[in-house]
This record gives structure tokens, C-alpha cells and sequence, in this order.
């Protein structure tokens, strides 16, 4: 590779992206104060796309100018990053250093109970990774990575889900595979093998206070994302085209999608489906004035759908199947096809990872890490188009994609599913 190519690559992105910013009075710095980086919307995309080309560029650069060994190295040493970043969420590190103004490593002491050793030690580490900045010694003052942690009390949430648990779980997929091999089995995962248990996550988060509260906690953070399912378009308009329907929720715990949906449309009728527990659970928290449109239905997504012939039905599963192997994936699908006539749809919401060379591979690594997450903690997978094409085939050869949509500001897909007659 060229490296006088990939740097002009580099200086052609930031040009750009240093010009975008410039028109709107933005600025990007390590500073609290800084504007960040844009939201990913479609007034942004070119910002964004710049960004990719820059990021792939540059990390190509840092790799080819370090050697196998260095490389290798660095990689091993990101398990002693999360380790310090586990202190600092562990321990409140952020939230003990002032919003504005400095703090010396004497002054955590007072506030944390660690000695300044331990402290300098582990800050210093984070400071080489640009969470927190030390100006001079014994002056450290946030960084905008910091701040975040201490300030946005949903993100922290997010990330202590991460460090509680997740983090711990997929240490341990090796474990598993030693144990197991290459099962497909939700009871003989990374978390199975690091808790000492023979339960699915869904049954030991409901058995443990605590990990069921960092997950409510958790995914609190990524709230937005489902508002955003409301908007996406459905066979090419919104949701209010599809009605009069009844929309099954399969898999929609407390009904967070579909009250919004059904807010929104109130020709749609909604039925939210889970255990027994979480459907009671849901229906203390359903506003009155959606009684007569929403009800919640206990029922097990691996036994088969009861389907209305009388109405038309959108089968819905959001973020479900990547909770799930093949095997189980599968049976979900088996069991709503029987209850499908013409006009029924299945829609999926998930992420789609891209195809083995068709994305930047810093770009590919979020969605390759969320994937061994999967892993981890479920045996399920991140799937890509091909994978979702080849699971659909399995599971019923008469089901067919009619279309595939990915908008940007998502961060996940929209598949809809319809049913050929014999």
C-alpha cells in the first residue's frame, strides 16, 4: 500500500469534513465543550461518509506502520484498557473529578478511598487513551470522553452493562467452546460458562436483581433507536398504509414500540407477546386511552401463531432473531408461517452486517464486536443479507424478502417477509 496515497486520503477527508464543520460554527477537539461529532442524519451524510473514508484511511496508516509484533501486542493490551475503564466506571472516577475547573490525584483520594498511587496509576493509563487529560502533574481536568461518563447517566448505564457483565461473558466464550464446541444452544454460551449456570440470559437476568437492573439501565441508552423503527417506511410508505391491521409484537417485552406505533396510527391495532411475568408487567404501564387498541398476550414465540383470518396481520419481530441461533431462529419463523395468509407480512428489525469486503474494516468492527457480543451471551449472531437470505430459505422455502432498507441515521435494518402460495 501507498502511504503517501493514504495519507493524501486522509487530508482530502479532513478538508472536507473541516469545511462541513466550519459552515455551522461546529469544532472537534477533545474539550467537554466541543460540538462532537454530528448526529447521523441524512442532513450529515456527507460529513459522515467523509469521516469513514478517514477513519479506514488512517487506521490503515497506524497498522502499516507498526510491525506484527506491535500490532499483536497492542491488540492484547485492549483487555488491560477495558480493565482500567472498569475501574473507572466501578469506582465513579469520572464523577469524582469537576465538571469545569482541575483536581489533583490528593483530592480523588479524599473522594474515592484509593491511595494517589493507585489512582495516578490507573489515570494515567486512561490519559494515553484521551479519557481524562492530565494538563500538567497532579492537574487533571475531563476530557470529552470523561465528561460523557460522568454527565450522561443512560450512556454510563450502557457501559456498565458492558463492564458488569458482557465484558465478563465474552472472556469466557473460549470456555465454552472448550466445554460445548460449536453449539447452537442459548444454555451453553460464554456467560453459561462464566456464571456456572445452565439457564438462557432472559432466565438468569430474572433471577438476578442486578443484572436485570444494568440492562433496564443499559438499554435505556438506546431508547432513540426504537424511535426511530416508528419512522421507517413500510413497502415503501409508513405505517398508516398498512391499515386497518393488527400488528403482533412477537418478543415486544413491555410494549415500548408498539405504544409508540400505536400512538401514532390509530387505525393499527397491536397485540405485544412475551412471557407471562413481562406481559403482566407491561400492562401496569399501558396508558388507558390505548386499552381498546393494545393488549398484551403470553405466549411462547416457539409455539406456533394463532393468526386471524379475518384481518390482515404484520408479524413483527424487533431485535429478536439476533438473539437467536439458526437453529432457534428458525423456529421462530416455523412457528408464524402456518398463520400467514395473502397479504400478511413478517417484519424484521435488526442490524444487517456488511458482506465480507464491502464495508471499511474500522467501520466492520463494531458490528463484527456486537456480533461475538451475541455470542457470548446468547450463542445468537449478527447476520448479514446473505445470512438472512440462507436462514429465511431454511426456515420455509415459500418465504420471500420483498425488500431490504438500511437508513443511515438507524444504525439497523427493516426486512419485510411475505408468503408465496403453493
Amino acid at each position: 500500500m501507498d502511504l503517501i496515497r493514504l495519507s493524501e486520503t486522509v487530508q482530502q477527508s479532513a478538508q472536507h469534513m473541516s469545511d462541513f464543520l466550519a459552515q455551522r460554527h461546529w469544532s472537534l477537539s477533545f474539550d467537554p465543550a466541543s460540538s462532537g461529532i454530528p448526529s447521523l442524519s441524512a442532513e450529515n451524510e456527507s460529513f459522515h461518509r467523509a469521516r469513514d473514508i478517514l477513519l479506514e484511511a488512517a487506521s490503515t496508516l497506524l497498522q502499516l506502520c507498526m510491525s506484527s509484533e506491535e500490532t499483536i501486542l497492542d491488540l492484547s493490551f485492549q483487555a488491560l484498557t477495558a480493565s482500567a475503564l472498569r475501574i473507572a466506571y466501578n469506582f465513579n472516577l469520572a464523577q469524582a473529578v469537576p465538571l469545569s475547573g482541575h483536581t489533583t490525584y490528593t483530592a480523588l483520594a479524599e473522594n474515592t478511598g484509593f491511595d494517589t498511587d493507585t489512582l495516578s496509576r490507573t489515570i494515567r493509563y486512561l490519559v494515553s487513551n484521551a479519557f481524562f487529560r492530565e494538563l500538567a502533574p497532579d492537574r487533571i481536568v475531563h476530557s470529552r470522553l470523561s465528561y460523557l461518563m460522568a454527565t450522561d447517566e443512560k450512556f454510563r448505564g450502557f457501559v456498565g452493562l458492558y463492564f458488569e457483565h458482557a465484558f465478563v461473558w465474552s472472556v469466557h466464550i473460549t470456555d465454552a467452546l472448550a466445554k460445548w464446541g460449536s453449539s447452537e444452544e442459548p444454555t451453553e454460551t460464554g456467560l453459561n460458562a462464566a456464571e456456572g449456570i445452565r439457564a438462557t440470559f432472559w432466565e438468569f437476568m430474572e433471577q438476578n436483581e442486578r443484572v436485570r437492573k444494568n440492562f433496564l439501565d443499559g438499554f435505556a441508552y438506546l431508547a432513540p433507536a426504537d424511535l426511530g423503527i416508528r419512522k421507517l417506511p413500510l413497502n415503501g410508505s409508513d405505517w398508516a398504509a398498512v391499515a386497518p391491521a393488527t400488528v403482533i409484537d412477537i418478543g415486544g417485552h413491555t410494549g415500548g414500540i408498539s405504544i409508540g406505533l400505536a400512538q401514532r396510527f390509530p387505525d393499527l391495532d397491536f397485540i405485544i407477546q412475551d412471557l407471562e411475568h413481562i406481559c403482566r408487567r407491561g400492562e401496569k404501564t399501558l396508558p388507558a386511552t390505548l386499552g381498546r387498541r393494545v393488549r398484551f398476550q403470553a405466549h411462547d414465540m416457539f409455539e406456533q401463531q394463532p393468526g386471524d383470518p379475518s384481518k390482515t396481520i404484520i408479524f413483527l419481530l424487533c431485535k429478536v432473531l439476533h438473539d437467536w441461533s439458526d437453529k432457534y431462529a428458525c423456529r421462530i419463523l416455523r412457528a408464524i408461517t402456518p398463520a400467514m395468509k395473502p397479504g400478511d407480512r413478517i417484519i424484521i428489525f435488526d442490524k444487517v452486517a456488511p458482506e465480507a469486503g464491502t464495508t471499511s474494516v474500522f467501520k466492520g468492527k463494531f458490528l463484527r464486536a456486537a456480533d461475538m457480543q451475541m455470542w457470548a451471551t446468547f450463542n445468537g449472531r449478527e447476520r448479514t443479507a446473505s445470512d438472512f437470505k440462507a436462514l429465511i430459505t431454511m426456515a420455509d422455502r415459500r418465504l420471500r424478502i420483498c425488500g431490504i432498507s438500511s437508513p443511515m441515521e438507524m444504525g439497523m435494518s427493516r426486512l419485510v417477509l411475505s408468503l408465496d402460495e403453493e
